[in-house]
């Protein structure tokens, strides 16, 4: 495999590697698409099984390099997981599942929490070169952080994934990527949302209803979800005026 080789010898992650990985995440993305059945009280347990396996994937692509050796040292390789808010329980699962992953493929692991903090970010993928690591999975605090710690990561030779929020690189390229299809989760909520409310009377009678739509509105993810959400629920008879924007930080309270 291309990227394996390119892995081992510790050069920059290129175009067919990308393309490469990219492709395996594509299949991740398309996972929700034959689960046609998903209830919408079943979502959040969906989003939290796709992440375990989106963190294996990269595990198994990044720990490639595990036997290989340039200098000769019996040192475990070591890769780093960057989460933007690690203390919240959906990161929370994601880092053990990465570092359960890494080590039983021989590697080891740290994990960052970047604290929704876009500095902290780029500090702490400089942080995670300067230790030695030969991979990063990150899920940025910030998308427009994406050129900055690709641009670190590439001239390190040291192997970068976006998780969850997709990231580009100074030329526009998307850094490889594992997560979600925003909208086909979107049109799942929104298709369950309409049902509720139609089998409520909420739409039929005549009433006035009122929809909240709660999202990060600087975080593409968040709005591919809403977009979809929010074109599923007008058609199912809400009005368009009658749906509100939250705008919410990301942050949970205390």
């Amino acid at each position: 495999m291309g990227y394996r080789r390119r892995l081992v010898n510790r050069r920059p992650v290129d175009r067919a590697s990308a393309d490469q990985l990219r492709s395996s995440a594509t299949g991740l993305q398309e996972e929700p698409r034959r689960r046609e059945n998903v209830k919408q009280p079943t979502l959040g347990g969906l989003r939290t099984m796709g992440a375990l396996t989106a963190l294996s994937v990269i595990a198994t692509l990044v720990m490639t390099s595990c036997g290989s050796s340039t200098t000769g040292s019996s040192a475990k390789p070591l890769f780093v997981g960057i989460n933007k808010s690690a203390d919240q329980q959906y990161f929370i699962d994601q880092q053990q599942a990465f570092k359960a992953e890494i080590e039983k493929k021989g590697g080891q692991v740290k994990l960052y929490n970047a604290k929704l903090d876009a500095n902290t970010g780029i500090s702490e993928v400089n942080d995670a070169i300067s230790a030695g690591a030969k991979g990063i999975a990150i899920t940025v605090p910030d998308q427009t952080i994406g050129p900055a710690v690709s641009k670190s990561a590439a001239d390190a030779k040291v192997a970068l994934v976006a998780t969850d929020d997709a990231i580009k690189d100074s030329s526009g390229n998307p850094v490889p990527f594992v997560g979600f299809s925003g909208t086909d989760m979107g049109n799942k909520v929104g298709d369950e949302a309409a049902k509720l409310l139609t089998a409520a009377g909420w739409v039929t009678s005549g009433k006035k209803v009122g929809v909240l739509s709660v999202e990060v509105q600087t975080l593409s993810v968040c709005n591919d979800r809403t977009t979809a959400e929010k074109a599923k629920i007008t058609a199912g008879g809400v009005a368009s005026s009658s749906i509100y924007p939250v705008p919410y930080s990301g942050e949970t309270p205390s």
